[in-house]
């Protein structure tokens, strides 16, 4: 007889019981009995010296937690060893990010990050993209669905950056600011200086309510109309120049019958002026910083 050593999976046994009859074998029963792998011949695994032994429990892995982040569900411990009557090396606030540093296995895993060491697994939860700050590769349209059939809101330009709201799903993902709606998430990138909501900037740094006329203007024409009203009809009431800075008033943006994006601004004075086409590689307007 054959000796099975090593099963990795567990085995289900058929029990059956036959009952002869003179015109043939009938089943009268057929039971599932499952058996795991541990209680037939399987040698015991033993952990290699200075090592730690762990077996790996499904769904109890670092699958949940994409990108190798996580975060403490509340105030915990990292020990030295994957067992609670292990060193205590130091605890993690609540909330406060690791860095994984291997899958994990029976309820505990490695981190790298802010120290090495060993949590639990049930103590932590995935990283939350929620608040961070991300910027526009390129020029883009903010919708009010993830989908690119959705309403246009306003556009976004290069460099420009948003606030997350929300967790990738389906290569989309939503933002709070500057206006809420949903982004495609191939089109953001990280902020130069990673920061979260109300996080501090230095004076002169909010990119996200001003911006600055591109030489563009100059090259097709004699610099940039403001008019009264979203569209080429409307009253010319001023005029901006290559250079110019201008505070957005508010994330109202149109886009009119031509595919023309339309803002509003505050200053210098208030009006709405041309960005550009959405499918033009020229744009009237790029992301700068508010004056002090």
């Amino acid at each position: 007889m054959k000796k099975i050593v090593d099963w990795s999976k567990p085995v289900v046994c058929w029990t059956i019981v036959a009952i002869a009859s003179m015109q043939g074998t009938a089943l009268s029963q057929v039971q599932r009995v499952a058996v795991s792998p541990g209680s037939l011949m399987s040698p015991s695994r033993t952990a290699k010296p200075g090592g730690h032994h762990l077996s790996r429990t499904q769904g109890d892995t670092a699958q949940a937690f994409p990108g190798k982040c996580a975060m403490a569900r509340e105030e915990i411990f990292v020990y030295n060893s994957p067992a609670t009557s292990g060193q205590r090396i130091r605890s993690l606030g609540p909330s406060e990010q690791v860095a994984l540093a291997d899958e994990g296995m029976n309820g505990w895993i490695a981190i790298d990050s802010p120290i090495k060491g060993f949590v639990q697994i049930k103590n932590l939860k995935p990283c939350s993209p929620i608040g961070e700050c991300r910027a526009a590769k390129q020029g883009i349209f903010l919708y009010d669905k993830p989908d690119s059939s959705g309403r246009k809101i306003r556009s976004i330009l290069t460099n420009e950056e948003v606030t997350i709201a929300g967790t990738n799903e389906n290569g989309w993902i939503a933002i709070s600011s500057p206006a809420n709606g949903f982004v495609q998430t191939v089109d953001l990138k990280s902020c130069d200086n990673t920061r979260s909501v109300g996080g501090n900037r230095p004076p002169g740094e909010n990119t996200g309510s001003c911006r600055r006329v591109t030489d563009l203007v100059e090259r097709v024409g004699r610099g940039l109309n403001i008019r009264a009203q979203p569209n080429t009809e409307s009253d010319i009431i001023g005029s901006l120049l290559a250079g110019d800075i201008v505070r957005l008033k508010s994330t109202e943006n149109r886009v009119d019958p031509t595919g023309r994006n339309w803002v509003a601004i505050a200053s210098p004075q208030e009006g709405w002026i041309s960005e550009g086409f959405r499918d033009s590689e020229g744009r009237n307007l790029e992301a700068a910083a508010c004056p002090r």
